[in-house]
């Protein structure tokens, strides 16, 4: 049943999400066609404040606001239809239905999250590739022929040829663990922060909201005290390099001790606190 749970959460978003995301790709080509047409390159080397220098301008610092703008906008947008999403599904008329299916409760919050989290994984990926993509466009814009295929070369050199010590393999493995569960992380803080409005009496849904908020704020202060303290333990006797790395280590952990923690307390409320609206 959880594969047929997934694949309806997968057709209730796919759409939405699916726009945005087409959106996001129209955003970037556009922008890198933007960058590599002669009007940018002139714009860029254009000492001559006249009319024409002004309209090139305008319209080059338009592009770049929109641009900012969708890549900002998708983030949050696919987070918050998400939420939703699950806010509709889980507790509002529409939950008299899901609760009712001969499904576990694990079976629905698994569905929801692992899709959810999905989204959020390919939304921020595909984010980051266009910046990636923009930014070395416009690098190739701005260098000569030579410089561009210098800037490669040692790129390439660096990239394969390079002796990675112990740290960095290390460091990047922690990274990429991080940035593969943070959207699951996130996604599964949300929906107990949410479900938290189930506690009150009326107005569950601003409940809810303000539990996320407040919620969310707590574990940013206490992250960053966290880092800070092993930071001045370790300080003294440890290089910066195994600093960052138990750091990182160790927020890796309690991210994904706070994930599966707010799991558990869904479920929980899910099964004994539910008070559909």
């Amino acid at each position: 049943m959880l594969g047929k749970m997934i694949k309806h959460e997968w057709r209730n978003s796919y759409k939405i999400c699916g726009i945005i995301l087409l959106v996001v790709m129209g955003v970037s080509l556009w922008g890198a066609f933007y960058l590599s047409t002669p009007l940018w390159e002139k714009l860029f080397d254009s000492a001559d404040m006249n009319s024409l220098f002004m309209l090139q301008f305008g319209a080059g610092m338009s592009t770049l606001m929109v641009y900012v703008l969708t890549m900002i906008g998708a983030s949050y947008g696919v987070g918050i239809f998400l939420l939703i999403r699950f806010w509709r599904s889980m507790y509002s008329d529409e939950g008299y239905l899901t609760h009712t299916l001969p499904v576990t409760s694990h079976q629905i919050l698994l569905s929801k999250l692992l899709i959810s989290g999905i989204w959020m994984l390919i939304i921020n990926v595909t984010v980051g590739l266009s910046v990636v993509v923009l930014v070395s466009v416009f690098m190739k814009g701005v260098m000569t022929g030579r410089e561009w295929e210098y800037f490669l070369f040692v790129l390439n050199d660096e990239l394969a040829f390079r002796n990675y010590t112990a740290h960095e393999v290390y460091a990047a493995i922690i990274g990429l663990l991080g940035g593969l569960l943070s959207p699951f992380v996130t996604m599964s803080v949300y929906f107990g922060s949410l479900s938290l409005g189930q506690l009150s009496r009326s107005h569950k849904g601003l409940m809810g909201i303000l539990a996320c908020i407040l919620i969310l704020f707590l574990r940013m202060i206490v992250l960053s005290l966290l880092s800070g303290i092993i930071s001045l333990l370790l300080s003294y006797n440890s290089t910066i390099e195994n600093i960052a790395i138990i750091s990182g280590a160790v927020e890796l952990v309690l991210e994904l001790a706070l994930g599966v923690g707010f799991y558990f307390l869904t479920i929980y409320l899910m099964k004994n606190k539910l008070n559909l609206e």
